[in-house]
């Protein structure tokens, strides 16, 4: 099998090789394709937002023996050479669908029974 398939159903079926060590049934087929094209369009309509990491956070504290709030900031430095993982805004609907039908197979009782 291909290392990058084409076709949705190659994808669906090195889903399931990589997941489950087996190939779908029809039906489980079937599924699959109404899954990932119904959240496509949920992930068309719906797009990510681009979030930025913070460069700094504020904690609230209480002072002693008065109990009044205080507030003390921290800058967040090492967040400067951070690198982030892959963001869902950086990858197409396609890809976010099928990693939809992963965390379903993944959260599956087989899954769990043969790992």
């Amino acid at each position: 099998m291909k290392e990058n398939p084409k076709s949705l159903e190659a994808q669906i079926k090195q889903v399931f090789l990589q997941v489950l060590s087996r190939m779908p049934s029809a039906d489980e087929m079937a599924r699959s394709r109404r899954h990932v094209d119904g959240m496509l369009l949920h992930h068309k309509a719906n797009p990510p937002v681009r979030n930025e990491l913070p460069k700094e956070v504020t904690l609230p504290n209480v002072i002693e023996k008065t109990g009044r709030p205080a507030y003390t900031k921290f800058t967040l430095e090492r967040l400067a050479t951070y690198e982030r993982d892959l963001q869902p805004w950086e990858v197409s609907p396609e890809t976010r669908a099928l990693s939809d039908l992963c965390l379903v197979l993944l959260n599956s009782s087989e899954f769990l029974h043969i790992y």
